[in-house]
């Protein structure tokens, strides 16, 4: 069974907060569900897709994967209701790639903390 894990990025802060130190026993859990919507106005949540890039770093939603010449983000399919890498820049092989392809890819940064990642180099 995979552990479910999160992070966070502090909107104001601009800052990624590890999901690690996060606990809540069962009294706690009732008062953080009713914080969770409101948390969504301060933080963006990721979570952790349980699989691990080839040097053993942990994927995250919004994670962004250099696989082959090629950057890829991780992001929710809603259609198929799956975790995939959609394609975002350099040389295109594929415009979606299956969630287990990150075994053979290197997470390099995420969204947040690396937008110039994102940008594409005409």
């Amino acid at each position: 069974m995979r552990k479910i894990k999160f992070r966070a990025w502090d909107k104001e802060e601009h800052e990624m907060i590890d999901g690690d130190s996060w606990f809540f026993g069962q009294d706690e859990l009732e008062p953080f569900i009713d914080t969770v919507e409101r948390a969504y106005e301060y933080y963006d949540l990721m979570q952790y897709i349980g699989l691990r890039d080839k040097n053993g770093k942990e994927g995250y939603f919004s994670d962004l994967v250099k696989w082959g010449k090629a950057v890829y983000e991780i992001v929710w399919n809603e259609d198929d209701g799956i975790a995939i890498m959609r394609y975002i820049k350099g040389k295109e092989i594929f415009k979606y790639l299956r969630i287990e392809q990150i075994k053979q890819g290197e997470v390099i940064g995420n969204i947040y903390e690396n937008p110039e990642l994102t940008e594409r180099q005409e």
